[in-house]
């Protein structure tokens, strides 16, 4: 340091070497800051964020959830720990609020009074940063994928724009129109990028392999496209040819003083390209994960010396060199994918947001010299050690926050959750049995009575909440995404997922009558594990998605609950209601017909091409208990209606009794002993 601070000072240096030279040294320091914190406003995964260029002060975001969020990023407490505030938020309130998940939003190049976003909803608005209200709309045929302004344009104001249409956009802010098309892709435009250098050069990646670098001054077509075999067809297959990528292209970025153009993958590859020739200077970076279905929104360094490239992998960044391709980091922080990055040049700051709903400050860490005189390899030892363990903390101290801070009580309910199943595992294998070993058996008749219509008046009003909530009033019945606003609407289907949550404790005296009555030979493995797993796995499902699609199967087992609970009811009454019971023979139908609609709806999700559900792992769970379930009715049914026919009528009954009473949804047939 002393060194440049002398090349300076005598002239030999050119002023900027200094600054190129700290800039790099803060971007290799760059660690998670535990003094800094970004207020946590979206419910859902953050797209993208951006930072304004004029004070370098603003950064907006946007989220899955359809909110765009406005934050200060300057600290005016005067203290080294300090929350980075929310200004203002497009909210779930706001009557101008996008529908669906936004997926671009980029701040007017010259002021800070203006934004545009675009959305899934088919939409770009472009908003009066003072009023929070869309001065302009421009409305699309498909998704929005991307949107991007020139930084440097004087001569035009055009925003490109990336849709599930194979045609790039083109609008003009100043007519408020859509003024001309860009015709050349095969597949839908999943990000558009224009030149840092030339303000009338634009690249557009999409899901054909391809990117195009277009003159939008040309009526001809694109001006090249990109081959990652440089023209090589020895090297490449028929389908390869003029291709940048071996799948869809998801990323564009332009370095700083656009000369080169860096592309990503969901071929696991990132390629720079020579902006002015297409041609692939074959850089190698490796693998770098990249599972994302939509645009990936990663960043270029700019007044470092080498730059750096910024990439979501996985719940990490990983910082590469740009022009050697060398793994510099990963830094480690978020417990969920990452799906956006934004580099800040005055400070060497980098923000990253996913799908953990937060948004991380890497900051550069400034360290104190050590007073120890070390060797040069023990002090690199030490430090990597160090950075490691750091990195473990953040990590555990940011699932902390999410899951004991920010859930609040609700992870006590959880507790108690487990410890209602445990006990009633004890209760019925164990406690229960020992209890009534030499008891003479309860006559519970008037209770069941009792017991099963009102479950059944309970199924019947969770029937009607799911309908008015959401199913009845909107639902889609393809890719329906959980709504985390405030809206009357989402706070019903919310309320409604809790009271289906708790309905099932209430269902668990199912196996408490069959203990009291001593009917030991119906508590079997599978009613147990039923009756156990299905509050443990709700309990995620109303903490994490109250809606969406996710919640089909649960009104249909209410309208299954309302049929079967009324025959177990009828049947407590005795026999002289038997005569009402002939359809006891379609219950198990009622059941397949309900595992195969629960499967069939929860399987679209791996059929559709952008359905960007907040957490697929339910979708995984639901599927699976579909199939599992499915497979146990038909094999229910081959035994009672296939098999079962070739025995007496006395084993018939006692097979019927005997899976009814053990597989039928977890629940019991209460029937009066002959």
């Amino acid at each position: 340091m002393l060194g440049f601070l002398s090349a300076r000072q005598a002239g030999l240096d050119d002023p900027l070497r200094l600054r190129r030279a700290e800039s790099t040294r803060r971007v290799l320091n760059l660690e998670l800051n535990p003094d800094r914190d970004v207020d946590r406003i979206h419910g859902n995964g953050i797209n993208t964020i951006d930072i304004e260029v004029i004070e370098g002060r603003y950064m907006l975001s946007g989220g899955a959830d359809g909110v765009i969020v406005i934050y200060d990023l300057e600290n005016f407490s005067g203290k080294p720990q300090y929350t980075c505030k929310a200004v203002c938020t497009v909210g779930r309130s706001n009557r101008h609020v996008h529908k669906f998940s936004v997926e671009t939003v980029q701040w007017y190049p010259y002021d800070t009074g203006m934004f545009v976003s675009s959305s899934f909803d088919k939409t770009m608005k472009v908003w009066d940063t003072e009023t929070l209200k869309p001065a302009e709309v421009f409305e699309f045929e498909g998704n929005v994928y991307n949107h991007h302004l020139s930084p440097i344009a004087r001569r035009h104001s055009l925003i490109a724009v990336g849709t599930k249409n194979p045609k790039i956009q083109l609008c003009d802010l100043k007519s408020g129109s859509r003024i001309h098309v860009l015709q050349g892709h095969r597949a839908e435009v999943l990000s558009v990028r224009w030149s840092p250098r030339y303000e009338h050069i634009l690249a557009t990646a999409s899901a054909d392999s391809k990117v195009k670098v277009w003159d939008v001054r040309r009526a001809s077509g694109s001006l090249f496209t990109l081959d990652q075999h440089n023209g090589d067809k020895s090297k490449a297959s028929s389908e390869a040819v003029n291709t940048a990528h071996n799948g869809r292209v998801n990323g564009l970025c332009f370095t700083a003083d656009g000369l080169y153009l860096l592309t990503t993958g969901t071929d696991d590859r990132m390629r720079l390209w020579n902006s002015a020739t297409g041609e692939n200077t074959l850089v190698n970076y490796g693998k770098v994960c990249n599972e994302s279905r939509k645009r990936l929104q990663f960043t270029v360094s700019r007044g470092c010396s080498p730059e750096f490239v910024f990439v979501p992998c996985g719940s990490s960044v990983a910082v590469y060199a740009l022009h050697s391709g060398e793994l510099v980091t990963m830094l480690r922080g978020h417990y969920n994918n990452v799906d956006c990055c934004e580099f800040h040049p005055d400070y060497q700051e980098l923000y990253s947001g996913g799908k953990d709903c937060n948004i991380l400050a890497w900051v550069p860490i400034l360290r104190a010299a050590d007073v120890e005189e070390e060797s040069g390899s023990a002090k690199k030892v030490n430090r990597k050690g160090k950075m490691e363990f750091d990195s473990i903390k953040s990590t555990a101290a940011l699932i902390y926050d999410e899951f004991i801070q920010s859930a609040g009580e609700s992870s006590h309910i959880q507790i108690h959750t487990i410890i209602i199943i445990v006990a009633y595992i004890y209760f019925v294998t164990s406690l229960g049995p020992r209890i009534m070993e030499n008891r003479k058996a309860f006559d519970l008749k008037g209770v069941l009575i009792v017991y099963n219509f009102s479950v059944v008046a309970l199924s019947l009003y969770m029937c009607y909440e799911f309908v008015m909530s959401g199913w009845g009033t909107g639902y889609s019945f393809h890719c329906d995404l959980v709504d985390y606003s405030d809206s009357p609407q989402a706070m019903r289907m919310a309320a409604t997922c809790w009271l289906y949550y708790f309905s099932k404790f209430i269902e668990m005296l199912d196996t408490i009558f069959f203990v009291l009555r001593k009917k030991n030979n119906q508590v079997t493995f599978l009613h147990v594990y039923h009756h156990s797993i299905m509050p443990f796995t709700w309990w995620f499902g109303v903490r994490f998605a109250a809606g969406g699609l996710g919640t089909f199967h649960a009104l249909l087992n209410c309208v299954v609950h309302v049929i079967m609970y009324t025959y177990y009811g009828l049947t407590a009454m005795g026999p002289n209601y038997q005569k009402y019971l002939w359809w006891k023979k379609y219950l198990t139908t009622i059941q397949l017909i309900q595992f195969v609609m629960v499967t069939s709806h929860i399987s679209q999700y791996f059929f559709m091409k952008d359905c960007p559900y907040q957490f697929p792992i339910f979708i995984y769970i639901i599927g699976l208990y579909g199939l599992i379930f499915l497979f146990l009715f038909l094999n229910f049914w081959y035994h009672a209606y296939t098999k079962g026919k070739r025995l007496p009528k006395v084993l018939q009954a006692q097979t019927w009794a005997h899976h009814t009473n053990g597989v039928m949804n977890g629940n019991a047939s209460h029937e009066k002993d002959e």
